[in-house]
């Protein structure tokens, strides 16, 4: 870990045992997406993580839609 890192670490220690997440739970819905034979590429478990990624996305939209023409001006025309 970067020495830059250590406030956000430290961050996380304050947190320990207060999340949203039930570590149990987690556990069981793993375990369970296994079995079904068809797992997601990925899974969020806890609504933390689906609120953090759904924000992530958000972002990326954004971004995505700011540069769309610059990003379409790359393809070779026909």
């Amino acid at each position: 870990m970067a020495v830059g890192h250590w406030p956000a670490a430290l961050g996380v220690r304050g947190i320990s045992g207060k999340q949203a997440g039930n570590p149990i739970l987690a556990a069981q819905a793993i375990i369970k997406i296994v079995e079904t034979g068809n797992p997601p590429l990925r899974l969020l478990l806890g609504s933390d993580a689906l609120q953090g990624a759904r924000e992530k996305l958000a972002k990326l939209t954004t971004d995505y839609d700011a540069w769309e023409k610059t990003t379409l001006s790359c393809d070779f025309i026909d």
